[in-house]
């Protein structure tokens, strides 16, 4: 088993796809973060405050 994933390593091709996906994953993550933080925030206090705290 550890010879089929050093042979998968060290195929290019498949090292490049797995570098996109761990990226398309950390993109997800920091966009899922963020829109759940906004929206937190919305919920928690009015929009009038939001809109006078941003500078």
């Amino acid at each position: 088993m550890a010879f089929n994933w050093t042979m998968m390593f060290k195929d290019h091709h498949l090292r490049l796809i797995l570098l996109f996906l761990a990226m398309t994953n950390l993109l997800v993550i920091v966009c899922f973060s963020h829109v759940r933080r906004s929206t937190v925030h919305e919920s928690v206090e009015p929009p009038s405050t939001g809109l006078k705290r941003t500078p």
